[in-house]
């Protein structure tokens, strides 16, 4: 493997991997010779059985043979028959009752039962025929019998053969006609798949199901969406849609088809349960979206003037920190605690106010609250003092100079 140009392709120690790894192999070839293979008629299994049938080492003892002589001998058999036509060369003396090369049975039961291939080692399971593997046999009359006392008169059978439980079988569903599945299937309870939801028909379509629903249907944004339009999408289909407002606004809400089918649903952004650019605080108040912080998991376009959600604002000062409150107390004016001047004032600004007041006076420490003495000096005779800060700006200045 390790030899300069040699191309490894690795499988798994079993039959089924080393089938699947055939393409690769064949494109590799096909790269390498320049010359092109195909697998269109490749019948893996049946060189598979002849290979074995040339090189097999298996002892008697291990044997398929030996398995079916040991049955025998107990007064039992192999659930199937062996098909020495189909199998060629290859006989159970070749191959082992675990093996999983897939060979060809007949059943020992019917001889007018189709034969079929499977793995050696499904067959000394105990899977034989499949026919004969049904629980039930039935003609085509017994089979409608018993489906009629399942579904009652909900489908037409009149264009219903029946073959067996693993054979498709045609039904008329009275409301979306002709459909197929398997005839096991329908007895199990299983019906029409369009009205299961399982399936799209045109019946079921909002369009024709539900037309004055299509009315209000937005077209442009599902269109963007979803890339469907009302005529492909069933009544049955659970997701959200897009729908223009019911009272004329120019905004549309998201909604499923069952809360407007079941519960007559109207427009959600004008009940204020869902946001649209022509309600929302962008739109509305756009100066006070422009205090809007970035650091926000939802953008002005996300919430309306009268949301609850708890958003991070700017300032106008840029002296002032961020600050958090909801946007519906905040569209009421309520803003920055400093700029409102509730009894608080921010550092700078207080420093900014003593120097405009006295320039002449230097904060020795910043200032914290109005309950807080200030250290300060006079940059003029060099006196410094702990006024209580209000106390400060309305005084003459420095005590000892009145400078």
């Amino acid at each position: 493997i390790s030899i300069t140009g040699c191309i490894c392709i690795e499988t798994d120690d079993n039959l089924i991997s080393l089938e699947s790894k055939l393409p690769i192999l064949l494109e590799t070839i096909s790269q390498i010779t320049n010359t092109q293979f195909a697998l269109k008629d490749f019948d893996f299994q049946s060189i598979l059985r002849k290979l074995k049938s040339e090189f097999s080492t298996v002892p008697y003892d291990k044997s398929l043979e030996a398995y079916i002589d040991n049955l025998q001998h107990e007064g039992k058999s192999l659930v199937a028959l062996w098909d020495s036509d189909n199998n060629g060369a290859l006989i159970p003396r070749h191959v082992t009752p675990q093996s999983a090369i897939e060979v060809y049975w007949l059943c020992p039961n019917d001889t007018s039962h189709k034969g079929w291939r499977a793995p050696i080692h499904s067959v000394v399971n105990g899977y034989g025929c499949k026919i004969c593997s049904n629980r039930q046999r039935y003609t085509t009359e017994e089979w409608i019998m018993k489906a009629r006392k399942i579904h009652e008169d909900r489908y037409d059978y009149s264009q219903s053969k029946y073959v067996d439980a693993s054979t498709p079988i045609d039904i008329i569903c009275s409301i979306h006609g002709a459909f197929s599945q398997p005839a096991g299937q329908h007895l199990t309870g299983r019906g029409c798949p369009y009205c299961a939801g399982q399936a799209f028909h045109s019946a079921d379509s909002i369009t024709l199901a539900y037309p004055e629903l299509a009315k209000e249907w937005d077209l442009e944004m599902n269109l963007s969406e979803y890339n469907v339009t009302p005529d492909k999408v069933s009544f049955h289909d659970c997701r959200e849609f897009f729908w223009h407002c019911n009272f004329g606004k120019p905004h549309s809400y998201k909604a499923t088809l069952w809360s407007r089918i079941k519960r007559d649903l109207k427009c959600a952004v004008c009940h204020g349960k869902q946001v649209a650019y022509d309600t929302s605080l962008a739109y509305l108040n756009p100066k006070l979206a422009s205090e809007w912080c970035e650091e926000n998991d939802k953008t002005p376009e996300e919430v309306t003037p009268k949301s609850d959600y708890v958003a991070l604002w700017k300032c106008p000062n840029p002296h002032h920190p961020p600050y958090r409150q909801k946007v519906e107390v905040r569209s009421r004016g309520t803003g920055c605690v400093y700029c409102a001047r509730r009894g608080k004032k921010h550092p700078k600004d207080y420093e900014n106010e003593l120097f405009i007041q006295h320039p002449y006076i230097k904060l020795l420490k910043p200032f914290t609250k109005t309950s807080v003495r200030v250290e300060c000096k006079c940059e003029i005779c060099g006196h410094t003092w702990m006024p209580f800060p209000y106390n400060l700006i309305k005084s003459k200045g420095c005590p000892k100079c009145n400078k």
